[in-house]
């Protein structure tokens, strides 16, 4: 999951990644970090730099799969409701989220398969920054064990072989009766 975590964040934080924020006039990626619910208990950690990406994984060893969470925090100054004069900068949270999105698609590791994306949705919980949530599933080959170590290998008796082999002759077939 190390490899997957530096991909994403070196992804995130790249030129590439500040010239495509800058093309949709929204601010880059300020953070990036494994998830540990750092808005949701804001007195417990230290500040966490705006916009910001989470991440949380659960791996399922038995089918080799992996599910990542991103908490793409953004900090919300205006509102979004149809009588703002500064609705537009309020939706530009979509925008910063499709860059993101563009950023991570198929986006794949040394142990991992290529991201999909299976779910995305806002955050329930009660905080003042606004979380969306995209859901990933990948394969996953981190703890995967090849198929041969779960068997003891033994040495036997060397075997010399004399002789030849005797094959049959192919058949003679009588085609015209």
């Amino acid at each position: 999951m190390k490899e997957l975590y530096l991909k994403i964040t070196n992804k995130l934080t790249s030129e590439e990644a500040v010239n495509k924020f800058t093309e949709k006039n929204v601010r880059a990626v300020g953070q990036v970090d494994l998830y540990r619910g750092q808005y949701l208990y804001e007195k417990d950690f230290e500040q966490l730099i705006l916009p910001a990406v989470l991440m949380e994984y659960s791996i399922n060893v038995q089918n080799n799969s992996a599910t990542i969470n991103l908490h793409c925090c953004w900090e919300q100054f205006y509102e979004t409701d149809n009588k703002s004069f500064e609705q537009e900068k309020a939706l530009q949270f979509f925008d910063w989220q499709d860059v993101l999105y563009d950023l991570l698609y198929k986006l794949e590791s040394k142990n991992t398969g290529k991201l999909s994306l299976v779910t995305e949705s806002s955050a329930k919980d009660d905080t003042p920054t606004n979380v969306h949530i995209f859901t990933f599933e990948c394969s996953y080959m981190g703890r995967v064990k090849k198929a041969d170590d779960g068997y003891e290998f033994a040495q036997g008796e060397d075997i010399t072989a004399n002789g030849t082999i005797n094959t049959k002759p192919d058949p003679e077939y009588d085609f015209e009766l």
